[in-house]
This record gives C-alpha cells, structure tokens and sequence, in this order.
C-alpha cells in the first residue's frame, strides 16, 4: 500500500521479495484493516490485536442481530451470541492456529444462515420481501473475501438446502430472490472474484497440492472423542489417526453447542415446537449441525470419495483438513440452540437447566483452554524483519508448475549471451535496469521474480514492452538484437481487475443504502436534478 498499489494481489515481500500471488487466489479483503493500522504508527503486533478485537466484536454483533431475527427474542439472542462467539473451535481458530482467514469468515457465516431463512420463512407477498437478498449477499461476500475454502464449504450446504426445500426453492419471487443472491453477491465480490477466475482459467499454477494428501485427508479427521471431549488445553499439531488423540490440537465445537443438539432434540421430542416454521428450521439445523459434524470426523468415507475420479481427488484435497467443517457445525448448532430456548417455557425447570448447562459449559471450556495458552504456549519471538521466514509457502500452492520454492529463496539475475545488464535500481519485484543486446541473435534476461500473468516491462524512452514469458516458474524477459534502453519490470495487473475492484466498492455503496431504506430518498433527489 505504501508502494502506492491498490488493489493488492501479489505480495511483493513474499519468497524473499520475489513476489506471491496470495491476493489473487486468497481473500484478503480485511486484511486492509491491519494494515491502515499499522501505517498508522501501530506496531505490528498492536496492529493485529486490534484486528482480533474487532473480528471479535463484529461476531458477538453480528451473530446477536441475525439469532434476534431469527428468535425475535433479545434474551435467546445474547444467549445464542455467548455460544457462538465463545465456540471452541472458534477460539482455536484465532489463539492456536492464528488462521485469520478461518475466523474472519466465521464474522459472516452467521449472516448467510440469517439471509437464507429469511429466505425459506418469509411470506413471498410480505412487503420488502424482495429485498430478502442483501443480508445473505453481505454474508457470503464478507466469506468470499476472507477465506475462499469456507466459502466452498458453505456453498455446498446452502446448495443442499435449496435441494432440501425444493418446493420453495423454485416458487417464483423466492427463486427470483435467490438469483439476486447470486447475481449480488458476484457483483460485490467481482474485486476478488474476477483476478481469481481469470488465474484459474489461464492455469498453470499450483491450487492445491494434491500429492500432500495422496495417501487421502479422511486420517485427518477428528475422533470422536475429540467431537464431544469435556475440556480442551492447548497442545500440538493436527496428525493423522495413526498418532492417536494424545498431544494432538483439540478438534471440537465445545461441550456449550452440543448441550443445544440436546435441547433441540429434547424440544423437538418433547412436542413443544408447535410452530411449524421453526420446527422445520429446528430439524434442518439439527441434520445440517449432524451431518458437518460427520464431515468433520475420521468416519466420512473422504478416501473413498477421493480415489473416484481425478476431479474429486482435486476438490477434496483442497478441503485438505475435515474438521474445518467445525466452522458450519458451530453455526447450526448455535441455531439449535436458540430455537429450542424460544420454544421452552422459560417459568420451567428445564429451560433454566438448558441454559445453565449451555453458559456454564462455553465459560469453562473457554476458560480452561485460554488460560492454558497464556500459561503454556511459548511466545515466538520476531526482533526484526530480517528474521521472518518469507518462503514457507505450505505445499507449493500458488507457484507455477514445476517450480520449486527453492528457486525463489534469493533476488538475482541471470543475463542471457551478450547481454550487457546493469540493475539501477531494485525493490522486491520492482526493478529499473539497463539492458543492451550486443549479439546478432535474440537473448533473454531472468530474473528471480515468480512468474505471474500481469507482469510488464517497459522502456523509460519509448514506452516500447518488451515480451515477458515464463521461464520455469521465473520472470524472463526476451531481448531482440541490437536492442539498448532502461527498462521497468512490474506487476501492474489488468484494466478488468481495477475495474472489477471499483464495481466491488460501488457494490458496497449500493448495499449500505439498501439497508439504511434511502435508495427510494436518493433516486427522487436524482430524478429531480435530471428534470
């Protein structure tokens, strides 16, 4: 941002200044967030704290409106609130893994489920049905632009919920409704969406890293044990079966959300849910909360999914990790949850106990396992920037076939023959150099730089390009005889991707009027300055 680039898609400090597309291919949208701040003078470890603080209120708030809407009940919604903010699979996302991307996406997934049964439950003929798509439109771009695989992951349930409900499904103003949803929401994340279309259709680059997983991601599934384990401490790594549970990272929603699973099934059993609406959401919840959970476990058949064809073992490596499916078994659970309180008699001795059980569970298991991280885990301690590790790039992802990260650990350049090269100036992937062919025939120039499609280099005089093309993974640049001049070499990306990032903050705009109910206020203003 400093360098004056925006958007952001190659990280121009990565593989020791040689430049990784992260941006394109992983959301990174809040990322800005920490960023602005730590421009602001905020050292870089305030900077990110503050970002867990804010990803930590927006989810509290954020889960509180859409479990209100849904219970329409203030006291179900802090309750619902407290479980799914304090979920241990939550917490382990941000003090144990560090996965921002994971627990930023889970600010949102609240959202979808909120949208979606708007969606399923609200009169078709209700005023302001119609706009029933800007809640799950914020949801799903909020996860678009935070961590692309729980977009995947909540994809494949919203897809299953519309085959689930198909009779509603395709009722006219709700199937017009959800194809708002889809068209919105690829508008509002076309910022994301397009450079990362366009790098997966060119190809040539590394996705996922499907020998890692050749021998199948099913033994890295959570326990059963793990699924329902009382309390939680801080401990190592994720291993596969063969290691057994002991010292292995905890792998669990927490004892507070699977207290809901029981009230729902005791509610639900009981006869209490006279409402057939929140019955039906209720027991899709339930199934949904059941079937994430078995995802989630070393009992899915994810191996035998894998081996079936070379498009399965694709996409199922990219899941890479089952338990990531926490993340949906936390929401539906906290949906179970809120459903079976509004459906208690709260003057009755079990809607006390449900709640006590569900609070006192989430305050424990929080408890114990924070106060074994501050306890216990060792603080990693960075004195300078030279000290961190740029090339731990996991699997290779995101490099060119048939490169190696190797390649990428040091900035140099090799001149083709009869090449005389003076480099005038160097700043990570940006480079201004000399370049002059002496020979008779054409040569080349390589640098250490990864290749990426966007890249450019340009004579300062002329404004001539000079071709560029991939040279095993590397940035090359083809010299034709007797050509001399300064030349720029930088990652300027395409028109379509500036463009695309422009509609994505209009769509933003767009949006906030919507919520606020002044688009009809600013249309007439409009209307009025055009007569």
């Amino acid at each position: 941002m400093l360098a004056g680039e925006f958007p952001i898609k190659i990280y121009s400090d990565w593989l020791c200044g040689n430049g990784y597309a992260s941006g394109v291919y992983y959301g990174d949208a809040l990322l800005y967030i920490p960023a602005v701040l730590r421009m602001m003078g905020f050292n870089l470890m305030q900077s990110y704290n503050i970002f867990i603080f804010l990803c930590n209120l927006s989810t509290c708030v954020i889960s509180y409106f859409c479990f209100k809407g849904i219970t329409k009940s203030k006291v179900t919604a802090v309750i619902g609130a407290a479980l799914y903010t304090t979920s241990i699979y939550r917490l382990i996302d941000i003090y144990i893994r560090s996965a921002v991307g994971e627990y930023a996406a889970m600010v949102f997934i609240p959202l979808t489920a909120y949208g979606l049964y708007k969606i399923y439950t609200e009169d078709t003929q209700s005023d302001g049905y119609s706009k029933n798509w800007i809640i799950p439109v914020m949801g799903f771009t909020g996860i678009i632009n935070s961590h692309i695989l729980t977009c995947e992951m909540v994809g494949v349930f919203t897809i299953l919920l519309c085959i689930v409900l198909f009779k509603r499904t395709f009722e006219k103003k709700r199937f017009i409704v959800l194809i708002k949803t889809v068209l919105y929401t690829c508008i509002a994340g076309a910022g994301f969406l397009v450079p990362f279309i366009q790098y997966f259709i060119k190809g040539g680059i590394v996705a996922t890293d499907v020998d890692r997983f050749y021998t199948g991601i099913q033994q890295y599934g959570a326990f059963l044990g793990q699924l329902f384990e009382p309390f939680t401490t801080y401990d190592g790594l994720s291993v596969n079966t063969e290691m057994g549970i002991a010292d292995e990272m905890p792998s669990t929603t927490g004892l507070g959300l699977v207290v809901c699973a029981v009230a729902i099934i005791y509610v639900l059993v009981s006869g209490y849910v006279k409402d057939k609406k929140q019955k039906h959401t209720g027991m899709i919840a339930l199934a949904f909360a059941a079937l994430s959970l078995w995802f989630s476990s070393n009992l899915f058949p994810w191996d035998k999914l894998q081996n079936m064809n070379s498009l399965f073992e694709k996409l199922i490596s990219m899941i890479s990790l089952p338990w990531r499916f926490l993340s949906i078994a936390t929401v539906m659970l906290a949906v179970c949850g809120i459903i079976a309180l509004i459906n208690m008699n709260e003057k009755r001795k079990e809607y006390k106990y449900f709640v006590g059980a569900m609070i006192f569970a989430c305050v424990i298991q929080g408890s114990v396992l924070m106060s074994d991280i501050m306890n216990h885990y060792e603080p990693y301690r960075v004195y300078g920037e030279q000290e961190l590790d740029t090339t731990t790039v996991i699997g290779a992802e995101y490099l060119p076939y048939g490169s190696v990260v190797e390649t990428f650990m040091a900035q140099y350049v090799q001149p083709g023959d009869n090449i005389e090269y003076t480099q005038n100036y160097r700043h990570n992937n940006y480079i201004e150099c000399s370049i002059k062919n002496a020979g008779s025939v054409e040569s080349n120039v390589k640098f250490s730089i990864v290749y990426y499609a966007g890249y450019t280099a340009v004579d300062k005089q002329t404004g001539e390009k000079l071709e560029v093309y991939n040279d095993g993974g590397r940035l090359a640049l083809k010299i034709k005889p007797g050509y001399s001049g300064d030349v720029v070499v930088r990652f300027t990306g395409f028109v379509l991707w500036k463009i695309s990032a422009v509609v994505s903050m209009l769509a933003f705009v767009v949006l906030i009027i919507c919520i606020t109910g002044k688009e009809k206020v600013i249309l007439k203003v409009l209307a009025n300055k055009k007569n």
